[in-house]
């Protein structure tokens, strides 16, 4: 007995010690970046659209001891983490030069997903299957003009996530809402933006027994 407690201490001051032995992270005065200490690398947060598909292994932390809080800092899965880290909130921190922008990428595909406690994939939309849709869905998107929301409140909401071979471990997200008039729109809260979507895209985005209906 006394013999397995010895070793589970052993056991949970080697898991202390390697939770300690993690890199620190420091903040700008900003609040918008942080910096490894150990390998002097910083990154700034990409906007809320960017995401990470999920978080890999712990790479680090900032902790702020007078307010008791702590950012830690993982790897994504899929791409190299002296470029990109992502934390709790799967936002993604990014330390390179080069700008990533969504509206220039070769989508490798498009999910719709329901936003709950947990996001859930209903369906997705793949190239050689929805090339037509994917590429009216990405143009619309960056490229479409901007209108106002209805008053309201959406009977559906959907989100729309892109994806790149480029960046598998990476999504670019925004809204689809559709109203009891039928009428649908691509929404991001910030910035505000809104766009009509057509209705012969309208159906891409509605589970087979409800484009039914």
């Amino acid at each position: 007995m006394k013999r397995s407690v010895l070793l589970l201490l052993l056991l949970s001051l080697l898991l202390a010690g390697c939770k300690q032995g993690l890199p620190v992270f420091t903040v700008d005065a900003d609040g918008n970046g942080y910096t490894n200490k150990e390998t002097g690398v910083h990154y700034a947060a990409l906007d809320f659209h960017y995401e990470a598909v999920k978080r890999g292994t712990a790479v680090g932390a900032y902790t702020n001891k007078k307010l008791d809080y702590t950012r830690s800092f993982y790897s994504i899965p899929g791409v190299d983490a002296s470029l990109f880290l992502t934390d709790d909130d799967l936002t993604v921190w990014y330390a390179g030069d080069a700008v990533i922008d969504a509206a220039t990428w070769e989508l490798s595909g498009v999910l719709i997903c329901q936003e709950e406690a947990i996001s859930v994939e209903l369906f997705g939309l793949l190239p050689g299957e929805e090339d037509a849709a994917i590429a009216e869905i990405q143009t619309l998107w960056f490229s479409g003009e901007a209108t106002e929301l209805p008053e309201g409140t959406a009977m559906l909401c959907r989100t729309v996530k892109l994806s790149t071979k480029a960046w598998p471990g990476l999504y670019y997200s925004f809204y689809f809402y559709l109203y009891e008039s039928g009428e649908a729109y691509f929404y991001a809260p910030v910035p505000s933006r809104a766009v009509a979507v057509p209705e012969a895209l309208v159906e891409k985005f509605l589970p087979d027994e409800e484009a039914e209906a």
